[in-house]
């Protein structure tokens, strides 16, 4: 697991697809994405809904404040998200796993 200072800390990096009959997505610049931070508490994500659109790069913050361990976990969004290939070694089973801090 990576830190950040005393917290633990995901980064991970995205591109939003969708399946159906779309026009191919151009090669993703792994390099660039707008950042998106999420905090998980012991009783809460914030933002606790996160919108993106098809074709756009994101890279997941995701930082783990409380003294649990806790996971981001959404099947749906990872079966429709391409993950960087650096960063893939961070999901499994369609969630990223988090230190307690």
């Amino acid at each position: 697991m990576r830190y950040w200072g005393p917290m633990a800390l995901a980064a991970v990096t995205v591109t939003a697809v969708t399946g159906g009959a779309a026009a191919a997505p151009r090669a993703p610049n792994w390099n660039r994405g707008t950042p998106i931070t999420i905090t998980v508490t012991n009783d809460r994500f914030t933002p606790s809904t996160v919108t993106l659109r098809r074709g756009q790069h994101y890279i997941l913050r995701i930082r783990n404040l409380s003294n649990r361990k806790h996971n981001f976990s959404s099947p749906d969004f990872f079966a429709l998200a391409r993950v960087a290939p650096r960063d893939s070694g961070w999901v499994t089973d369609n969630k990223v796993d988090l230190a307690a801090r």
